[in-house]
């Protein structure tokens, strides 16, 4: 593969990561708000699994090795063996801006 194309998917790579990211501050907020839903849990737990997954392909091991341990998390909270509260969204929101800040050290 050359430079050019390995350049190509790391942008987009990137660029997706922030989507993800995006999506799971938001996902995040409405839970805080009362106002999710099992499909926003879904939601939030996709955007981590997908960070996770396109981290692996490019063997950013600290990402993978952080969002993991989200993952399982998340995991719980989808099969209802943990509830939403205030310590576990803001737990959350804060590891979304430590995979943010991840995600801008490989940037």
């Amino acid at each position: 593969m050359s430079y050019k194309e390995i350049s190509s998917l790391l942008k987009t790579f990137f660029s997706e990561c922030r989507e993800m990211l995006d999506t799971m501050e938001n996902s995040l907020l409405d839970l805080e708000k009362g106002i999710g839903d099992q499909e926003t849990i879904n939601s939030l737990f996709r955007s981590v699994h997908t960070i996770k997954g396109s981290s692996g392909l490019f063997e950013f091991n600290e990402i993978v090795k952080f969002t993991h341990i989200v993952e399982n998390i998340l995991d719980q909270l989808r099969k209802g063996e943990i509830t939403t509260d205030e310590t576990l969204i803001d737990t959350l929101l804060k590891s979304k801006d430590y995979i943010e800040s991840l995600i801008d050290e490989y940037e």
